[in-house]
């Protein structure tokens, strides 16, 4: 995959039948007894933006933005592949590295802000497909 081509990642769109996380980060308030990263399954779309889930054996109706169901990453042919490809286990180390050494020929962020939050997002796709995340500090 090239680090450089854009664009390089999507996310999954939530529908009934995946698997996902809640996601209760920027501006996204979640209900109280859902924690942000609980794993859940959409059961169903109720309307254009909400959704139906089960997560920790209760239901709760969401907004699809407070709804996780991953990532997807294009290869240099143009096929788009899961977060949980081997492919994406290799990139994404690559692409984590990449941010750290502000390295702009292979990838642009435009703030300080947005960069730690990439990296952030980065780590936990590996932490929740059980990959190890590489240790290494951030230049200052």
């Amino acid at each position: 995959m090239e680090l450089n081509d854009e664009p390089v990642r999507r996310q999954v769109n939530p529908r009934p039948g995946l698997r996902g996380w809640a996601h209760g980060e920027r501006g996204i308030i979640l209900p109280v007894g859902l924690a942000h990263k609980t794993p859940l399954e959409v059961l169903e779309r109720t309307g254009w933006r909400d959704l139906i889930v089960r997560a920790e054996g209760s239901i709760w109706q969401l907004p699809a933005a407070a709804v996780d169901c991953g990532r997807e990453y294009r290869t240099r042919s143009g096929l788009w592949i899961p977060e949980s490809d081997e492919r994406s286990r290799r990139y994404l180390p690559r692409l984590r590295e990449a941010l750290f050494a502000d390295d702009r020929t292979k990838i642009y962020v435009a703030t300080p802000a947005e960069k730690r939050r990439l990296i952030d997002e980065i780590e936990w796709i590996l932490e929740r497909n059980g990959w190890e995340v590489p240790t290494q500090e951030e230049e200052s």
